[in-house]
């Protein structure tokens, strides 16, 4: 089993250093510092966070080279993402509780970063991302970018509160109509900023360009039927009594299972979540000092975990997960095979999975999963087992 866990790490290592280089360069272009427009190919990575740099090469077999912020004014990609290098004021103040700041006054500094283009017309758009930061920017025209203020802050009773300073910026600036009552219950998050820059360049009767809309659709969730072959090797110590040691034969078992698979948006549909109910039944004879016996095992698993795609193509691709399992077992136990009396009832405590598997045209899938040591005897303080499993798995996506 050892060599099986060895052979698998290494052809999930191989597979990985050969998809990654795989990645597509798309069309798209950059404006130099001295303002020369240059037709290229990137690497798209989709960025959640806003990128400081990025690669591109001038023809498809060409050399990869590095854009950033000192040398780059603005670069996109197909239609579809825009970012620019603008040097602005910027309050980096953290949105995690633990660490928000005591002062509601917003503390900008100044910074040059490249600014995703959310929507453009009379009235401009724009967003910085970091790991805990999300800040909007606007401008009209060519005017200066300003940033739209918001913060999160305790007060002096060590309550949360908010600077909504975006809703005075936004009537000073940017009113039209009967905005007004939009503006009151105003949230700083991209749906409802986008939204009202629309109504606002509307109004104003000017032409817009939505990048948010340009995104290509995605496959944000799949559900799949999974069928799995497990084979196992199962041996139970005691540390009290050698005579109740138990060693069984190579088991072999079945099950059948819903997957879940949540896409995460961004970085190119390459991140996802999943969850996925699996019964299964396996079951092995056996022998220790006192008699032979016979392990009789169901359960319903309830693997949760992250899994990651190396794209090969538009139809194939590859991917690592990873899963925490959690288990319930049902019916099971180990038993003397003569008199059917059960020795020892099993139940499982939680454990790992790593899998590695190819998906073909998003619907069709297999899978290899290692199992780390799943310890069955939960319930019982001297015995102790080494139950390693490697399952195969078939899929199919039927959403």
């Amino acid at each position: 089993m050892q060599s099986k866990k060895k052979l698998l790490l290494l052809l999930i290592l191989l597979f990985a250093i050969k998809s990654y280089g795989q990645i597509s360069f798309e069309n798209g272009y950059f404006i130099s510092i001295e303002n020369e427009k240059i037709e290229c190919f990137i690497k798209n990575l989709d960025w959640k966070n806003n990128p400081s740099s990025f690669v591109y090469k001038l023809t498809e077999n060409g050399i990869e080279k590095k854009g950033t912020i000192l040398n780059v004014k603005e670069f996109g990609i197909n239609i579809a993402t825009k970012y620019v290098s603008r040097t602005v004021f910027i309050d980096e103040s953290s949105s995690f509780l633990n660490s928000l700041s005591i002062k509601r006054r917003a503390e900008l500094k100044k910074e040059t970063l490249f600014l995703k283009v959310i929507l453009e017309g009379e009235a401009n758009l724009y967003k910085y991302q970091n790991s805990d930061t999300k800040r909007f920017f606007y401008n009209q025209d060519n005017s200066k970018i300003e940033q739209l203020i918001f913060k999160r802050y305790k007060d002096s009773e060590d309550k949360i509160g908010e600077n909504n300073g975006f809703r005075n910026q936004l009537f000073k600036d940017l009113k039209c109509l009967n905005n007004n009552s939009k503006l009151k219950k105003l949230k700083y998050n991209t749906k409802e900023i986008t939204n009202y820059f629309i109504d606002y360049n509307k109004c104003k009767n000017s032409k817009i360009t939505n990048y948010k809309s340009k995104k290509e659709k995605r496959d944000l969730f799949n559900l799949s039927i999974r069928a799995r072959a497990n084979s196992a090797s199962i041996t139970i110590s005691n540390a009290n009594s050698i005579s109740s040691n138990m060693t069984f034969d190579h088991a072999v078992g079945f099950g059948l299972g819903v997957e879940a698979e949540f896409i995460m948006p961004f970085n190119k549909n390459k991140w996802a979540f999943t969850i996925e109910p699996t019964y299964q039944t396996i079951s092995a004879k056996g022998k220790r000092v006192l008699g032979n016996v016979e392990l009789k095992y169901s359960s319903i698993e309830f693997p949760i975990g992250i899994r990651h795609y190396f794209f090969l193509s538009n139809d194939a691709k590859i991917f690592v997960n990873a899963n925490l399992i959690i288990e319930s077992s049902f019916n099971s136990g180990v038993y003397n095979t003569k008199t059917n009396y059960q020795v020892l009832n099993i139940q499982a405590r939680p454990y790992a999975g790593l899998g590695f598997g190819y998906k073909h045209k998003n619907k069709f899938s297999i899978e290899l999963k290692y199992h780390t040591n799943k310890e069955i005897l939960g319930d019982y303080v001297f015995y102790a087992t080494d139950n390693k499993t490697l399952s195969l798995i078939i899929g199919y996506s039927i959403l």
